[in-house]
């Protein structure tokens, strides 16, 4: 339960960065197995993957969180993918891949500072720097940022403005 000034999070890794996102907001851990490709789609998005009658985007990790150096999604590639979506704001549920889902945490949200120093500078969309248990650094993401980002990049991908390759 969370307490005035701390919330519940989803801790993940993804390469050698941890994230965290509001546990409110994750509609599911799903196994890497559940990744469906899909032919001549364009490279920003990795595949769907089905979900409780509906088929859900896939969006690549390295485009949502602007990494190039991160390795494309496969299938029984052995990761896991969160399903996310903003509760609080009714928006679709969308899905990526992460290394390891480390747990739940409260985190505290007091006085947050804007990531981009050497420890975290490699955040996606909007961020602020917290410290998990263990006192790693980690990129508290806000949900609609991540979803705006992804929207982006699925607007795109529809356009054809990102093209295999």
């Amino acid at each position: 339960m969370s307490q005035p000034g701390r919330e519940q999070m989803l801790v993940f890794e993804i390469a050698e960065d941890v994230f965290a996102l509001p546990v409110a907001d994750v509609v599911e851990v799903l196994d890497a197995e559940a990744l469906r490709s899909i032919p001549s789609v364009p490279r920003t998005v990795a595949g769907v993957i089905p979900h409780h009658g509906d088929v859900l985007p896939v969006v690549e990790r390295s485009i949502l969180f602007e990494r190039d150096e991160l390795r494309p999604c496969e299938p029984h590639g052995g990761r896991q993918f969160l399903v996310v979506g903003d509760r609080r704001n009714s928006v679709s549920c969308l899905g990526f891949a992460v290394d390891r889902v480390c747990g739940l945490e409260v985190l505290d949200a007091e006085e947050p500072r804007e990531a981009g120093g050497a420890e975290v500078s490699s955040a996606p969309t909007p961020s602020r720097e917290v410290r998990t248990r263990e006192g790693r650094p980690a990129h508290w993401i806000e949900t609609r940022h991540l979803m705006e980002r992804a929207r982006e990049v699925i607007e795109a991908a529809q356009c054809g403005t990102e093209r295999n390759g």
